[in-house]
């Protein structure tokens, strides 16, 4: 992830886990402590001189957080409900079709 992050330009990782994996979630704490400078927060992440820091997030709770932005909104401190998304416009769907057009 991090060096994912660091190629397509992001400086933070959040990595999202559900409650229910305590025992994972003390797992990824204890790796992560192991990588190179110890910590969630790199500052020079392989001698590259970017900086890098990884989050673990742990779920609220809730089946809808399988869906993008509930899970989106559960990260921003808010409630995990999905946010209403625009149309597609026609356009941009297969060969112009409209809605449910098959």
């Amino acid at each position: 992830m991090i060096i994912a992050g660091l190629v397509t330009g992001a400086r933070k990782g959040i990595l999202y886990i559900r409650h229910e994996y305590e025992q994972q979630e003390r797992i990824l704490e204890r790796e992560i402590a192991t990588l190179p400078g110890g910590g969630s927060d790199w500052r020079d992440v392989l001698g590259s001189g970017l900086e890098f820091e990884l989050e673990i997030f742990v779920s609220p709770g809730g089946y809808i957080c399988g869906e993008e932005t509930a899970l989106l909104e559960a990260i921003e401190g808010k409630r995990a409900e999905p946010r209403n998304k625009p149309a597609i416009p026609r356009s941009a769907r297969p060969l112009g079709q409209a809605h449910g057009d098959q």
